[in-house]
């Protein structure tokens, strides 16, 4: 067996996507902490089927300010373009960013709400994970988790 470190010193939450023109994108927070240092929702782009991996974008750029971007989905739309939906805590938001340029550059497109009012640490906002998936008809669906107002009453989500 063969082992790669593909990006060092980051914390991950990696998401792989197979691209239209076969190479894969990883998609990772590019912070060795689990959420709890302001960081970037990083693409980086394999052309040699994941044994190695370029940096090539950054869809949701972290700072101080704009908080951390960690919990994400990603996948390729109808139209090529590649999508990351991802959530952020300090802005209290879960985004889309699109990329028509599969992963080099991207621009905030819109924002995912769940209808929950309970604006606390998590309880509002929906966290994406896996691959975006083409279900028919131009639709696309993505998975996510919510706390729930038994883990509100628990303090999980305060």
């Amino acid at each position: 067996m063969e082992r790669y470190v593909v990006v060092d010193n980051v914390c991950g939450w990696p998401k792989l996507t197979l691209m239209d023109d076969g190479s894969i994108n990883l998609d990772i927070h590019n912070v060795p902490s689990h959420g709890s240092s302001d960081g970037s929702a990083e693409c980086w782009n394999s052309k040699d089927m994941g044994k190695s991996f370029q940096f090539i974008g950054v869809s949701g750029k972290g700072s101080d300010e704009a908080g951390a971007y960690i919990d994400k989905a990603c996948g390729v739309a109808y139209n090529g373009d590649y999508l990351v939906i991802v959530q952020n805590m300090k802005r209290m938001k879960t985004v889309i960013f699109r990329s028509h340029d599969g992963g080099k550059t991207f621009e905030e497109t819109g924002e995912i709400k769940s209808g929950r009012t309970h604006i606390s640490n998590h309880g509002s906002m929906p966290f994406p994970y896996g691959i975006i998936q083409k279900i028919g008809g131009a639709k696309l669906a993505f998975h996510y988790w919510m706390n729930t107002e038994r883990d509100w009453e628990k303090g999980y989500a305060t």
